[in-house]
């Protein structure tokens, strides 16, 4: 009778381990990397978290940067993404482009040339993803300098984020 159990509790405890080592591994339990898309305190101002920004640098001015996206009391900015597609006078040059706030805390996008369109337009274009908390009551400033002053140059600037509650 000990040997029958014993073989019975040794059957058992094969077809146990087994089966979860032949499990496969989506259905093994494990720990999941999750973010922060379903917490309740997130709030996007813009709609799919997205902003698009027309920039004019005029005649006259090497770069220009509009503070445009401000962070109400009690909320903090997180973004995640910034693009830019600069249009620049024929032969002109795109010097840095960055992401800053109002406490100076910048993030320099890589700018890469893309030729010139039909009429002779110098095209620089940036896209990155960036990790940069701007807290309540700060702006954000964005901010594309060229090598010369000559001419209009046209920017578009896409930033993604999404606010959460601060206390």
């Amino acid at each position: 009778m000990k040997r029958i159990l014993g073989l019975l509790a040794f059957i058992v405890m094969s077809v146990i381990v087994f089966g979860y080592l032949s499990a496969p591994v989506w259905a093994q339990t494990r720990p999941a990397l999750t973010r922060d898309v379903d917490n309740g305190d997130r709030l996007d101002q813009y709609e799919h978290g997205q902003l698009d920004l027309q920039v004019t640098i005029p005649d006259g001015r090497s770069g220009e940067g509009p503070c445009s996206i401000h962070v109400p009391a009690g909320k903090r900015l997180v973004i995640e993404h910034v693009s830019v597609w600069a249009n620049l006078p024929a032969g002109q040059k795109a010097i840095l482009a960055r992401i800053t706030d109002t406490r100076h805390f910048n993030q320099y996008l890589v700018l890469f040339p893309q030729g010139s369109n039909v009429v002779g337009r110098t095209q620089y274009i940036a896209s990155q993803t960036i990790r940069q908390r701007v807290p309540p009551g700060e702006s954000v400033c964005l901010e594309l300098q060229r090598d010369s002053t000559d001419g209009e140059a046209w920017l578009t600037w896409g930033v993604s984020g999404y606010f959460i509650n601060y206390p």
